[in-house]
């Protein structure tokens, strides 16, 4: 047989001359309705969560001597200094841990990380005055013991009372939600 004589075969593969991708459909970034409810969500639970780091603050920090500050002395003002670096530490590892138990939780996108923003914020607010509040019955009973009135004590330029002096402080729970969310969404190459 010559190659001349061979014949083709009777069947054949058309192939199209233009070549049509898939539509690619991007999801949109906000899904409104979804992620309103999740922001709530998670800005509720991380601001009830601020009562329990407040009462966590009034425990762990150091508190001032009323006593010491009553004869005069100036070692007791570094109590004051102490409680807000406490305060710092609490929202730090609270805020830490509200970033991954949200992220962890399946939250994700635009409404979980507002609602972690939102709520730390809140949450810090709420930890700074759930802390006051728990130790100014034990601030009111020493002045009373010592036949101190708050007003003596602020007439002379000192607040008794165990509160947040350092305000700036209050951004340091919602930034470790952030950064905790931020590290764990990108180690995890999830991010819905």
């Amino acid at each position: 047989m010559s190659p001349e004589s061979t014949t083709l075969p009777d069947w054949h593969v058309t192939i199209p001359n233009r070549y049509t991708p898939p539509p690619s459909v991007q999801p949109p970034a906000l899904r409104l309705p979804e992620d309103i409810v999740i922001l709530v969500v998670v800005a509720v639970f991380v601001t009830l969560v601020g009562s329990a780091a407040g009462l966590v603050w009034s425990a762990v920090a150091p508190k001032l001597s009323l006593a010491k500050v009553a004869v005069g002395a100036d070692a007791a003002f570094k109590s004051e200094l102490g409680a807000d670096m406490g305060f710092a530490a609490v929202l730090l590892v609270t805020g830490a841990l509200c970033g991954l138990v949200v992220v962890l939780a399946g939250a994700r996108g635009p409404g979980a990380i507002g609602g972690l923003g939102i709520g730390g914020m809140l949450g810090s607010l709420v930890a700074a005055r759930v802390g006051y509040l728990a130790d100014r019955d034990r601030t009111l009973h020493v002045l009373h013991h010592f036949g101190v009135t708050v007003k003596q004590f602020r007439n002379a330029g000192i607040d008794p009372f165990f509160q947040l002096h350092a305000t700036g402080l209050l951004v340091a729970w919602p930034l470790a939600s952030l950064l905790v969310a931020a590290v764990v969404i990108a180690v995890t190459g999830r991010d819905d």
